[in-house]
């Protein structure tokens, strides 16, 4: 058996395609031991198997068998140690041929045997690598196409890549489609019966939006709170006012991972005593809106929300919604030492990127990017972004030293962590910057 491999590598940012002619491997019977799946059949689409109606899809963590419409099956698996293997079953003879390597490698399989089939032709996708298996990227993404008697297939391999996510088979089968995406591009390798595979094309993604069904006024099915969601971007601001009386507003940041499920990326206090209601939610959670558009819900909280007609509250807000900060109010402001000295200044000039500016002895002032945890009691320096020192000489304290900050219940103190040790610092009496 033959199959043509076509292997596209990156260099210096430029896809080079390289085609030649690679003979595969033979072997009959039963699989060697050792083998990630058997070469007799014994899954339920075996031989006796009711056949499918063509265009179908089939997948599995180490094979996958999938049925042609004049009752011919393909498999493909994931061979240990040798890499990719094919046959096929013969419904006039009733037997399976043997299994042939369609393409090599020792590397570890992963991400599973994916194969699609419309009109004759039957596409799969396999991934290899290092370690792969156990969570690491794929170095080696395969695309394969075989047509005919299934007696040649031609491959594709793409390195350092996470895998081809979609297969689009015309119905003819005369053309195949393999996409992927990353966060800015959506590209596609197109393989056509008359030309083989083309050179992979690129494209800018387009943005990802949230659903206009997630905008509106919605209630909660246990009448604790009420939620508007505003367009603001791609992605929406989220304003929950509870409905209990301890009263609480909060807002929160949307940003779309699809249509229909907005990621929190910044929690906002505005109204109510900080406590363990208020906000009314943490910093990691979703927000999803069911297909019918009739219905949101969370990941982690239980609690649903159906539409509702805005009230007079929530007609008062600003059509344009504002960005949403993250810094919960009671850490703004001047801190100092409780003999008055070291001072700290914590600030948010700009949505999510609040700051701490240190104000020490020698004249020596410093500050710090910083990132807050998901109760707004923890506040921790960002490591990526360590203190830079504004004024004064260079010196083992300066800049200083930051550690992580933890804010008091009350919010009238809060303690600084340096090398183990505690320093309790409480609201300035001077002036705020």
């Amino acid at each position: 058996m033959r199959s043509r491999t076509v292997q596209a590598l990156t260099v210096s940012g430029v896809v080079v395609i390289v085609a030649g002619a690679v003979f595969a491997t033979t072997f009959g019977g039963p699989s060697s031991e050792g083998d990630y799946a058997p070469a007799h059949d014994r899954s339920s689409s075996g031989p006796d198997a009711a056949p499918v109606d063509d265009g179908t899809r089939a997948e599995g963590e180490y094979k996958a068998v999938i049925a042609l419409p004049d009752d011919r099956k393909v498999e493909v698996r994931f061979v240990k140690r040798r890499g990719l293997g094919e046959r096929h079953y013969d419904p006039r003879t009733k037997k399976w041929s043997k299994t042939n390597l369609i393409y090599r490698t020792k590397s570890d399989p992963c991400q599973g045997v994916r194969l699609s089939a419309a009109g004759g032709t039957v596409a799969a996708t396999a991934d290899f690598g290092l370690f792969c298996y156990d969570g690491e990227p794929p170095e080696k993404s395969i695309a394969a196409v075989g047509t005919g008697e299934f007696t040649e297939w031609e491959i594709n391999r793409h390195d350092k890549t996470d895998g081809w996510e979609k297969v689009r088979i015309a119905k003819t089968g005369e053309r195949v489609s393999f996409v992927r995406s990353t966060e800015e591009l959506l590209v596609t390798l197109r393989w056509s019966r008359r030309d083989g595979y083309a050179r992979p094309e690129e494209k800018p993604r387009p943005p990802t939006k949230l659903s206009e069904e997630f905008f509106g006024s919605w209630k909660a099915g246990d009448g604790s709170q009420r939620v508007v969601v505003q367009e603001r971007g791609n992605g929406g601001v989220a304003t929950f006012f509870s409905q209990n009386r301890e009263r609480c507003v909060t807002r929160v940041g949307l940003i779309p991972t699809s249509q229909n499920v907005g990621q929190f990326i910044e929690v906002f206090r505005v109204k109510g005593d900080r406590s363990k209601r208020c906000p009314a939610y943490s910093g990691f959670e979703f927000l999803k809106l069911n297909k019918a558009g009739t219905e949101l819900s969370f990941q982690e909280s239980t609690r649903t929300f159906t539409k509702a007609e805005p009230n007079k509250e929530e007609r008062e807000l600003p059509s344009h919604p504002a960005p949403v900060f993250s810094v919960d109010r009671d850490w703004l402001g001047g801190w100092e030492l409780e003999d008055g000295s070291r001072r700290v200044t914590i600030a948010e000039p700009e949505p999510g990127k609040p700051t701490v500016t240190f104000t020490g002895p020698g004249s020596c002032v410093a500050r710090a990017e910083v990132s807050g945890s998901n109760d707004g009691q923890d506040f921790s320096i960002v490591a990526t972004r360590p203190a830079k020192r504004i004024k004064g000489k260079p010196t083992a304290n300066c800049p200083p030293k930051l550690g992580d900050f933890t804010l008091s219940g009350d919010g009238k103190t809060f303690t600084q962590r340096i090398a183990g040790k505690d320093l309790t610092r409480v609201r300035s009496a001077a002036a705020e910057d």
